[in-house]
C-alpha cells in the first residue's frame, strides 16, 4: 500500500513529512501539486482517490474531475468531500467584497454534471450536514482541553476557533450541505 498527499502550500507538505519522518511510516509520500493540474501523478496509476474538504477552493472544478478521472485506474474508486451552496446565486457576497470570493461552491446537481462530462461513475451521494453539525459541537467542547503558551494564547486560541465553529455551523443550517460524493471510474469505458 502506497499513499500519496498532496497540496498546493510547500509549508504544509513540509509539516505532513515532518509527522511521517517522526512516525516512521514509510509508505507515504507528500507532494506539492495542484488537485487541478496533478503533474506529479501518472494517468491510470491510482487506485483511491480522496478528497476531503479542499474542493471548494479549486477555481477551475471541471479541471479537478478530469483528473481524478485521468490519474485513476480503471476500476479505481474515489471520495470527495466537499461543502455545497445551496443558494442560486452569490451577489450579494459580490457586493460586500467587490471581487469573487476564494470559495467555488457547487450544488449537487454540478457535481452530478460534471462527473458525467467526465465519465466518473457517481453511485453514491449523501447529505451529511447534520452529522458534521454534530461533530462541530463536540469539536467545540475539546477546545478547552488544548492548553497555549500563554495566558493570551490561550484566549486567543479559545475565541477564534469557538467562532470559526459557531460561523460553521450558522452556515452548514442555512446556506450550505456538506456532501459526500463516491464512485468509480469504470472499467469497460478504458479496457
Amino acid at each position: 500500500l502506497r499513499i500519496t498527499g498532496i497540496d498546493l502550500n510547500k509549508a504544509n507538505i513540509e509539516i505532513a513529512k515532518s509527522e511521517r519522518d517522526f512516525n516512521k511510516t514509510d509508505n507515504v509520500q507528500f507532494l506539492v501539486d495542484d488537485a487541478q493540474a496533478l503533474m506529479h501523478i501518472p494517468s491510470n496509476s491510482v487506485d483511491v482517490m480522496l478528497n476531503i474538504e479542499s474542493a471548494f477552493h479549486y477555481p477551475d472544478k471541471p479541471a479537478f474531475i478530469k483528473e481524478v478521472c485521468r490519474v485513476l485506474k480503471p476500476g479505481g474508486q474515489y471520495l470527495i468531500a466537499d461543502i455545497l451552496s445551496m443558494r442560486k446565486k452569490r451577489e450579494g457576497l459580490m457586493k460586500i467584497w467587490g471581487k469573487p470570493m476564494n470559495h467555488h461552491f457547487w450544488n449537487r446537481k454540478r457535481y452530478e454534471e460534471e462527473f458525467l462530462k467526465s465519465d466518473l461513475v457517481n453511485n453514491y451521494s449523501e447529505d451529511v450536514t447534520q452529522q458534521v453539525m454534530k461533530g462541530w459541537s463536540i469539536y467545540r467542547n475539546w477546545i478547552p482541553k488544548i492548553k497555549m503558551n500563554s495566558f493570551l494564547q490561550n484566549v486567543a486560541f479559545r475565541i477564534f476557533y469557538i467562532i470559526n465553529a459557531r460561523l460553521n455551523i450558522t452556515f452548514l443550517r442555512s446556506r450550505q450541505q456538506y456532501f459526500i460524493f463516491a464512485g468509480y471510474k469504470p472499467v469497460s469505458v478504458y479496457g
